[in-house]
């Protein structure tokens, strides 16, 4: 059974989205400080694949619905939650804390329990060289031809997928000329049978019918047949 994460809060991540607040009011126009809380789970650490995938984690939440109902009945102001894990946290500088940060700042909608959705698309390999909206600017771009440009090739798109390079397409080999006879022979054998059933048979006996509008005899119907104590958000 999976060990359940327990969570300690952040006050230092919460100090600083304060003050990235103020000072790109700007930037953070729908971020209210005192209604954001920052929780890193401290007893617990990603796995290695985890970690491989994407490299930084930090995930926003937003209450709403039932728990926005009983945060208000206990005057809890909180309405975003943002998590992440301690001992990452603790690995990162100021600049990656404010950075990470951001990220989840901006996504903060002005309208209630919404979430803003990432408004940048593109292969990271190029932006890299190329710079964030190459493809929607008429900024100066580099001459990779003439220059070299410094690609990070982690960034490639399509690296977890398994490839062998040394691995060729193979022809599938011809069938058996014996066999393709063999099988040639008795589809016409069996056409032949077929064509001799759909003569026209002299037996006066032979009985013909004729299709309506009726039901089929063969027709078949269808039958279908998270705890919380309230003081510690005050």
């Amino acid at each position: 059974m999976a060990k359940e994460s327990h969570y300690s809060r952040i006050t230092e991540a919460e100090t600083m989205i304060k003050a990235l607040q103020e000072k790109y009011p700007d930037v953070f126009w729908a971020v209210k400080p005192d209604t954001i809380i920052v929780e890193g789970i401290d007893n617990k650490q990603r796995s290695e694949s985890a970690k491989k995938k994407a490299p930084f984690f930090m995930k926003l939440k937003t209450i709403k619905g039932s728990e926005k109902a009983i945060f208000i009945e206990n005057n809890i102001s909180v309405r975003t939650i943002i998590e992440t894990y301690w001992d990452e946290w603790n690995d990162w500088d100021s600049e990656r804390r404010q950075a990470m940060l951001s990220n989840e700042l901006v996504k903060i909608s002005p309208d209630a329990g919404k979430v803003n959705a990432y408004d940048c698309t593109g292969f990271r390999v190029l932006m890299d060289v190329f710079g964030v909206g190459w493809d929607r600017t008429s900024a100066k771009l580099p001459n990779i031809l003439v220059t070299d440009a410094d690609f990070d090739l982690d960034m490639r798109p399509g690296l977890d997928v398994d490839y062998d390079p040394e691995a060729n397409d193979e022809i599938p080999e011809p069938e058996d000329p014996e066999e393709s006879t063999e099988l040639n022979v008795e589809v016409v054998e069996v056409l032949d049978a077929d064509e001799e059933e759909d003569k026209p048979t002299d037996n006066p006996d032979s009985l013909d019918f004729e299709a309506t509008d009726g039901p089929s005899p063969f027709d078949s119907e269808n039958t279908d047949s998270q705890n919380f104590d309230a003081k510690d958000f005050r």
